[in-house]
C-alpha cells in the first residue's frame, strides 16, 4: 500500500494497525452476509457500520457528529464566497485520537480512511470532523 510520507509521522503504529483491521473487515463483509436470506435487503450507512466495527474491534470508539463540506457560492476575482455545510456522520476514534472513517461521506468505497489528527494537515483531516457534544 502506498502512503503519503508527509502524513505518516502524524499517525501511530497503533493507528495504522487498527486501520488494517477495519479494512480487512470491510473487504470481507460479503463473506459473512452473502448467504443470509435477507442480504439483498440490507442497507448500510456510516452510523451502523461504525457501531458494528466497534463491536468487533473494541479499541475503537464510535463518535457521532458532523462532517464538514464546502458549498461554493461564487468565486469572482479576489472574492471567494463559500458556505460551510455539514452532514450527520459517525466515525471511529483510535486510542491515539486519530480517526478511522470506515464509510467516508462523498466516497463510494468500503476502504477505511485513516485521518490524521495532528500536525500541519490536521485542518484538512480531523478538522473536518466535529463531534456532537
Amino acid at each position: 500500500m502506498q502512503v503519503n510520507s508527509s502524513l505518516y509521522g502524524n499517525t501511530t503504529e497503533l493507528d495504522r494497525k487498527l486501520q488494517k483491521k477495519v479494512r480487512f473487515l470491510g473487504f470481507h463483509i460479503d463473506d459473512y452476509i452473502v448467504d443470509l436470506p435477507f442480504a439483498k435487503h440490507l442497507g448500510f450507512e456510516c452510523h451502523s457500520i461504525a457501531r458494528a466495527i466497534s463491536m468487533a474491534i473494541p479499541e475503537l470508539k464510535v463518535v457521532d457528529g458532523v462532517y464538514l463540506g464546502l458549498e461554493w457560492l461564487s468565486g469572482d476575482g479576489d472574492e471567494l464566497t463559500i458556505r460551510v455545510r455539514e452532514c450527520s456522520h459517525s466515525w471511529l476514534e483510535t486510542p491515539d485520537k486519530a480517526i478511522i472513517d470506515a464509510y467516508p461521506p462523498g466516497f463510494i468505497t468500503f476502504d477505511a480512511v485513516l485521518v490524521v489528527a495532528k500536525g500541519m494537515h490536521e485542518l484538512f483531516g480531523k478538522g473536518l470532523y466535529r463531534p456532537c457534544e
